[in-house]
């Protein structure tokens, strides 16, 4: 098994999302929005309180503008403030604890290899979701730089704290039972059957939160009739290191 501290930071990856001055998630399109269907557009210029960019234009010099009192308000343009963005995060229920406002937090790119943006936990949800199991959390980044681009991947790094370690385990050790999930290890020469909690899942392996030791030797491949108690036998090949059980 490979040990895992908390010390090292997951990785998430977001989308990133346009902040609005106001501080509210979408609040410059809904601004731009109203002031378009309250102020009818008339010709020339128009000044909007959002200042940002515009990310979409759906009008043409020419176009016609339908402003009647009948007619659906037409929306004219995408505008983002981009001086502020934010991330959301799905932050695992395990982990929930750790991450809390204020909080420091860096992003990655692949567009910018060996580089970090840093970031500040601003908010969460103060909820789990029932669907997932997480903690939707909002990472806000300074971008007055303009380095950053709305709609954008990246990788959302957590410091966590260093007290609770975790280890590591392949998936083809995990043993499915009507009493929860199991893990085989050997123990005086014996298999014992261990309950275990599991924590993130990488796909070929899983981490494992409680239950298991960094030192305890585990069964790869156990069979289904495993039970505890069974002579175990440990051949003499080696697998990256370790015997094979």
């Amino acid at each position: 098994m490979d040990r895992q501290g908390r010390s090292q930071s997951p990785v998430y990856i977001y989308r990133l999302r346009a902040a609005d001055s106001a501080g509210q998630s979408g609040g410059d399109h809904a601004h731009a929005d109203g002031y378009f269907s309250e102020h009818q557009y008339s010709g020339g210029r128009r000044r909007l309180a959002v200042h940002g960019v515009i990310t979409a234009r759906n009008t043409d010099v020419g176009a016609l503008i339908n402003s009647g009192a009948s007619t659906p308000g037409q929306e004219l343009f995408h505008l983002a403030a981009i001086n502020t963005l934010r991330v959301f995060v799905a932050v695992p229920q395990l982990y929930s604890q750790a991450v809390r406002p204020g909080a420091s937090a860096s992003l990655t790119l692949d567009e910018f290899p060996g580089k970090s943006f840093a970031g500040t936990i601003a908010r969460n949800s103060n909820s789990i979701d029932p669907a997932s199991r997480t903690l939707n959390v909002e990472v806000d980044v300074d971008n007055r730089n303009g380095t950053l681009l709305p709609g954008a991947y990246v990788r959302v790094h957590f410091k966590l704290p260093q007290s609770v370690a975790s280890v590591t385990i392949p998936v083809n050790t995990l043993l499915f039972r009507s009493e929860g999930l199991r893990v085989g290890v050997v123990r005086n020469g014996r298999a014992e059957l261990v309950p275990i909690t599991i924590g993130r899942d990488y796909g070929n392996s899983v981490e494992v939160v409680s239950g298991l030791q960094p030192t305890d030797p585990v069964i790869v491949n156990p069979s289904d009739s495993l039970i505890s108690g069974a002579i175990v036998r440990i051949t003499a090949q080696t697998v990256q290191g370790r015997p094979p059980l």
